[in-house]
């Protein structure tokens, strides 16, 4: 869904659009053109170019909106450390495996092993109750989508707009998913990279013109979508 409404919105505009299923069907690829795929698929991508894209989770300029700790360590020195559970916990990088709610040390089970030392985030539970993805492209606000929770809920827009402004080292588009407490309080689940993000329904035109502004970005080259439309 997400390839099919990046291709929607950049036919919109104009742009010659080509499917391809495999790697090396991208050989002749330049880094003037737009590659959209799963986060996989177009990191490895980039880094076969030398461009090395890290994932951005927690910054420190928005460590003001997180509503609880979070700290880094790893797998193993969390076994060994007298935790207070209950803990989120969630790979630093990549999908090695999805973020859950630790409760015990035998939750682990599955997900990795005692011996490995695995780079990894804890972080305090908060009880959240709905959830949505902020869209930002060139600081501006795109749409915020609810993509988890109850219905009914509303976040404060206040919240999110301060949060964009604090964020003075962002990327030129990317999206912060924000989270509603059972207090009524808007904090930050976390940041993620907008050249392959998830579309969540943006309206396929914005969501094109954001994976441009960041592809652009990123590969040092022209962003072609560069244009107000609103």
């Amino acid at each position: 869904m997400n390839t099919f409404s990046a291709m929607l919105g950049f036919q919109q505009m104009g742009f010659e659009t080509i499917l391809f299923k495999e790697a090396d069907e991208l050989v002749d690829v330049t880094l003037s053109d737009i590659v959209v795929g799963g986060v996989g698929r177009v990191k490895q991508f980039l880094e076969e170019r030398g461009i090395v894209v890290n994932d951005i989770d927690y910054p420190e300029s928005l460590s003001a909106y997180f509503g609880r700790k979070i700290w880094e360590t790893t797998s193993d020195t969390f076994l060994a450390e007298k935790n207070s559970f209950p803990l989120f916990i969630k790979p630093k990088q990549g999908k090695l495996f999805t973020g859950f709610i630790c409760n015990s040390e035998t939750d682990i089970a599955g997900r990795f092993s005692p011996e490995e030392s695995i780079s990894v985030y804890c972080s305090e539970v908060r009880n959240i109750v709905t959830e949505w993805r902020c869209f930002i492209r060139y600081g501006d606000i795109l749409d915020i989508r609810r993509y988890k929770g109850e219905l009914g809920k509303i976040y404060s827009l206040k919240a999110v707009k301060d949060m964009v402004l604090s964020y003075a080292d962002a990327p030129s588009a990317y999206s912060i998913d924000i989270g509603l407490t059972d207090n009524d309080e808007t904090i930050i689940v976390e940041v993620n990279d907008g050249y392959s993000l998830g579309s969540y329904g943006l309206d396929p035109l914005l969501y094109a013109k954001l994976l441009s502004a960041r592809w652009a970005e990123l590969t040092e080259t022209k962003d072609e979508c560069a244009f107000d439309i609103r």
